[in-house]
Order: structure tokens, then C-alpha cells, then sequence
């Protein structure tokens, strides 16, 4: 037995069986590389930034956004309004809540007032929640007529608020009085402005026109 342990046939056999085999290795398609994870992280990261930045622009109001921000009344914020990608906050506020306010029923009219303040689009509208196409025709009508009899621009005879209003960064400033002439849906903020007499329309009218 010692002599077939020492045999040159038995040591060549088992160095066959030690080179038979070679070890396993890990086939690469059986798992991805840490190069392919690695890529697929950043292109996840990716995705998800870009979600994040629509999400955004998506959740932003006006006065964040560049196009809808007046700037001078540059182009960019009249054709930011003239295609009605801009909102008020009234506006959101009322998407956010459900309209549980009564002055809901108007936001939207009031944003279409600031895009006949801007001149934009004048025969139609935007803003689908406004229904009170009557008034918005009227005014339209009220702002062309004023201004070519008046010589004055769309901006100093169209809809204006006071410096307390939700849309003052929007539109020009005025007194309430002048405000409930110049627009058909400006709604006071506070008591003081509600309890304001009533302005005579023709009479503010006829006083621009003399002042001019």
C-alpha cells in the first residue's frame, strides 16, 4: 500500500484531478457591475431631480415665477398671462381650498382683468372658471373705447387696484372708488375701502378726460 501511495502513476493522477478544474469565477452577467450600478444611481438621481423641478414649477405662484412677473411689463410677463400660464394667489388659493370662498367665483375673472390690462388676447378667454363673459366683454369694450377717445394707454384706463389689493404687483394702482370704474371685479379688502362712497362713474370719467 506504501508503494502505490509513492507510485509516480498515483501522484500524476492526482496532479491531473488538481488541473482538471479550474475554479469558478463569478460569471459578470450574473450580477450587474458596481460601473452599472453606479449608473443607474445617477440616472435615478437624475429622474428624480427633474420630478422635484417640474413639481416645482408646477407648485409655484406667479411672483416666483420670471413670466409672470411684471419686470417692467416686459414681453415675457404679458405672454406668460396672454397664454394663461400665470395664476394669482387668489387663484391657487381657491384650487388649494375647494373655492370655500364666496370671492372664489370670481378669481378667475379677476386674473382675466389683468390680461385685459395687458392688452392680450382681448376675444377670449383663459381662465375657464370665469362665467360672467358678459362683464368681461363690457370691459373690454369700456377699456378700448376710453382709450382712443381719451388718448390714454390700456394701462391708465383699464382695471386697477388699490396698494392693498392680492393683484397690486399686477396692475396699476388706484383708489378704490376709481378701481370699481375702471374694473367690474375689484372686491375691497378692508371695511374702510367697502364703506368708501360710491364713485359716479361718468362723473370720474369726465374728470379724466378734463384733466387730460
Amino acid at each position: 500500500m506504501a508503494g502505490l501511495a509513492s507510485s509516480p502513476f498515483a501522484s500524476d493522477s492526482s496532479a491531473a484531478a488538481s488541473h482538471a478544474a479550474p475554479p469558478s469565477v463569478p460569471s459578470s452577467s450574473s450580477s450587474p457591475s458596481a460601473s452599472r450600478v453606479i449608473s443607474l444611481l445617477l440616472l435615478l438621481a437624475a429622474l428624480l431631480a427633474q420630478y422635484s423641478f417640474v413639481f416645482a414649477a408646477a407648485s409655484t405662484t406667479y411672483s416666483q415665477m420670471a413670466a409672470c412677473t411684471p419686470d417692467g411689463f416686459s414681453s415675457g410677463f404679458r405672454y406668460g398671462w396672454a397664454i394663461g400660464a400665470c395664476f394669482t394667489d387668489e387663484q391657487l388659493w381657491c384650487r388649494a381650498h375647494g373655492a370655500r370662498r364666496r370671492e372664489c367665483a370670481f378669481s378667475d375673472c379677476r386674473a382675466e382683468e389683468v390680461r385685459i390690462s395687458l392688452a392680450v388676447d382681448e376675444a377670449r378667454e383663459v381662465y375657464t372658471g370665469c362665467t360672467a363673459t358678459a362683464l368681461l366683454d363690457e370691459l373690454r369694450a369700456q377699456v378700448r373705447n376710453r382709450s382712443a377717445s381719451l388718448g390714454l394707454s390700456v394701462g391708465e384706463v383699464g382695471p386697477c387696484v388699490p396698494a392693498d389689493d392680492s393683484r397690486a404687483p399686477l396692475l396699476p394702482r388706484c383708489e378704490p372708488a376709481a378701481a370699481r370704474c375702471r374694473g367690474r371685479f375689484y372686491t375691497p379688502r378692508n371695511a374702510s375701502a367697502a364703506a368708501e362712497p360710491q364713485l359716479e362713474c361718468d362723473a370720474y370719467w369726465a374728470a379724466l378726460r378734463a384733466a387730460g
